[in-house]
């Protein structure tokens, strides 16, 4: 049976998971949109607005790679109550992000000069506290007279300056909240939702390290016709 786990840093009250959509495109920051329940109908919203988050889904199917597990580990980018019901359930809507998406928050204007994209791109994340990891050499991009940043989003002047040396940028799957699993499918049980026993310390503790996520980056060789 599937598995689902969601966990908000600073909310104690369990969120069990109903519906899920997972947006994932090379150079873009992936976009996790959950449809989850709860017995408790006033959680602090604006505690849990940016608030660090993460999302594990386990199929427990035995022929899948890794027992079909995947994680996403981000910020909380919106949360909105949707429904109360009488019974005492309330349903919300939460969409976690990478900490990547924190660089469409801003606009600027600025000029890089005599740098080469690799640098340009290592400064916007340094700035931002986005831990990276590249897959190319720096050292084989040309250095730039000038790049200019004219009131666009760091997000977006860093996917074009990106784009335009052929490099993409993507997030790498978290390992997710069940250590063991893939091992032993047959062990899993029903339920889900935050503040699950079987829900290692292990697995929580690695969600809540934004530094521990990291965007690699790559270098693809454009193909000439």
């Amino acid at each position: 049976m599937a598995r689902m786990d969601l966990r908000i840093e600073g909310i104690d009250a369990a969120l069990h998971v109903r519906r899920v959509q997972v947006r994932e495109v090379i150079s873009m920051p992936f976009d996790v949109t959950i449809t989850a329940r709860s017995t408790s109908p006033d959680i602090d919203l604006d505690a849990a607005s940016w608030a660090p988050a993460s999302f594990s889904l386990l199929s427990g199917w035995a022929l899948v790679r890794g027992g079909g597990e995947r994680a996403w580990t981000g910020l909380v980018q919106r949360i909105e109550q949707t429904a109360v019901e009488l019974s005492g359930l309330s349903t919300y809507e939460i969409r976690i992000v990478p900490r990547l998406s924190l660089l469409t928050q801003n606009r600027d204007y600025r000029i890089f000069q005599r740098q080469t994209v690799p640098a340009i791109v290592k400064r916007l994340l340094e700035d931002w506290l986005v831990d990276h990891e590249w897959r190319l050499d720096p050292a084989a991009f040309p250095v730039l007279e000038y790049r200019v940043q004219y009131g666009e989003s760091d997000f977006f002047f860093l996917a074009t300056a990106a784009a335009r040396s052929s490099c993409s940028q993507f997030v790498e799957p978290d390992r997710g909240a069940f250590p063991g699993a893939a091992s032993e499918p047959a062990s899993l049980g029903p339920g889900s939702g935050a503040g699950a026993g079987s829900i290692s310390s292990h697995g929580a503790k690695s969600y809540f390290s934004l530094l521990s996520q990291r965007m690699t980056l790559s270098l693809q060789q454009t193909a000439q016709l």
